[in-house]
């Protein structure tokens, strides 16, 4: 049976995969696997039969796996840069690791690495006495001093305003433009103030003071 190309019309000659006429590809027909009628490329099943082809089975559209690899990629990008932008934010920030220290008369959980130097101090007298210490060693700026005093009754600097109340510990913050905050405890006699930049690890800190029997 003579074949026609489908674009032009001219007769197909041979088995040749372009018309010698238009240059267009031909389209080839094939045989049903199961009864051997001509089938042309576009059905899907035997017009004799109603056998299904396996051209048909095979051009079904598949997923390209390196397009899946692309989209993937770009998904952990976007992950990784909205992950960035949070912490950068401060929404998500990783704690600081704590480690006890014993001061002797209090232990507390402090910054690893922080070195808690005593800058000041005022003996007892039969009112109260006061131990200041600064932090020279890691995460200075996260917690910089810690101040301990048995003087009740003293105020505050000018340049902090009380930010908000958690329990038995009180959050000042500086009103001076900076992350600074001021957050005091009292624990029995003591009264400890720290200050740093991280209130979440000075509250961390001020919550785990046990006080020497």
């Amino acid at each position: 049976m003579q074949d026609y190309c489908k674009n032009c019309g001219a007769p197909i000659r041979g088995k040749g995969k372009f018309c010698h006429e238009c240059g267009r590809p031909i389209e080839q027909n094939s045989c049903c696997e199961n009864c051997g009628a001509e089938i042309s490329p576009n059905e899907k099943y035997c017009q004799k039969c109603g056998h299904k082809h396996k051209s048909a089975i095979s051009s079904i559209p598949q997923t390209d796996s390196k397009n899946k690899t692309i989209i993937f990629i770009l998904i952990a990008v976007v992950a990784v840069l909205a992950v960035a932008v949070i912490l950068a934010s401060g929404v998500l920030t990783p704690d600081v690791p704590l480690v006890t220290e014993d001061f002797g008369v209090f232990t507390m959980l402090i910054p690893e690495g922080s070195n808690f130097v005593e800058t000041s101090s005022i003996p007892s007298y039969g009112f109260g006495g006061y131990v200041g210490m600064e932090n020279a060693g890691d995460y200075s700026d996260e917690v910089f001093s810690i101040m301990v005093s048995t003087i009740r009754g003293g105020t505050h600097p000018s340049e902090v305003s009380l930010d908000r109340q958690e329990g038995d510990i009180t959050v000042y913050k500086s009103n001076q433009g900076k992350t600074v905050y001021y957050i005091e405890r009292d624990i029995g006699e003591y009264e400890f103030t720290v200050i740093g930049n991280d209130d979440e690890t000075i509250i961390r800190m001020l919550n785990s003071v046990i006080i020497a029997d």
